[in-house]
């Protein structure tokens, strides 16, 4: 039993993450014994796998951070390295620095509510979906823009993805196109999950040939530009995509 009006909340596990009930918040505890015990696995393929999916992060709010081992994965499989061979000089100070960067993740809070206490009475949801694009990898982030009834606004972090890019090399112009046809499939699962009726979607991204294939009604697209496009049509309009400047796109940290 927990007194709770004076004893302090315990910290709980939810989806794998951990809930901090006394705050509100998703905090990660990485305890000693756990990094420890990641920092004690051999540095080969077969041990970096094992650490990095120790992490669940199925919202992803620790992205950008996973991704850096995933792309030091990949380039391992690139070189050919068998599953227990040793790493050489390089990508052991590669990983050897994402392990340094482990214990930083406990400084990582989420509010678990998307409107905060103080807020008055919601009168327009927003959901905002960047999308972006590199040689590496490709990320979507999303994020509902609240508005209440003295025009107050707040912005809160709703999940978001990162992928790698295929080992086989795809134009950049594809790859951002990818991650917008990621961004239609976020909407579609934020709209069924959330207990929200969201007002306005607005999709967003730094790639202009992205947008220009969106609006283009009359040109005959290859197969796999073609394929995108009609997930891309079918699950959003031509208006609701929109331009963001590269240095203002969040989806590009992931």
């Amino acid at each position: 039993m927990v007194n709770l009006e004076l004893e302090k909340l315990p910290t709980e596990s939810a989806l794998g993450l951990k809930w901090n009930t006394e705050e509100d918040k998703f905090v990660w505890e990485v305890l000693e014994r756990i990094l420890h015990s990641v920092k004690q696995k051999p540095m080969t393929r077969r041990g970096i796998v094992s650490a990095v999916y120790s992490l669940f992060d199925p919202l992803g709010f620790i992205a950008p951070y996973v991704m850096k081992a995933k792309l030091l994965l990949q380039t391992l499989s690139r070189k050919r390295l068998g599953w227990d061979d040793p790493l050489d000089e390089a990508d052991k100070g590669q990983w050897k620095r994402w392990l340094d960067d482990l214990p930083k993740l406990q400084e990582i809070q989420v509010d678990r509510c998307f409107k905060p206490k103080e807020f008055g009475e919601v009168k327009e949801v927003q959901l905002h979906l960047f999308s972006d694009a590199s040689r590496q990898g490709y990320a979507v982030v999303a994020y509902l823009r609240l508005k209440d009834v003295t025009d107050g606004t707040h912005c809160a972090f709703v999940m978001g993805k990162a992928r790698l890019a295929p080992v086989r090399e795809i134009s950049i112009p594809r790859l951002e196109l990818t991650a917008a046809v990621i961004s239609v499939k976020l909407f579609k699962i934020i709209r069924e999950e959330l207990d929200m009726t969201i007002d306005q979607v607005c999709y967003w991204t730094d790639s202009t040939s992205v947008l220009k294939c969106i609006n283009n009604e009359s040109r005959r697209f290859h197969t796999f530009e073609s394929n995108r496009l009609t997930v891309i049509h079918n699950g959003s309009k031509p208006s609701e995509w929109e331009y963001v400047n590269r240095d203002d796109n969040p989806a590009d940290d992931g």
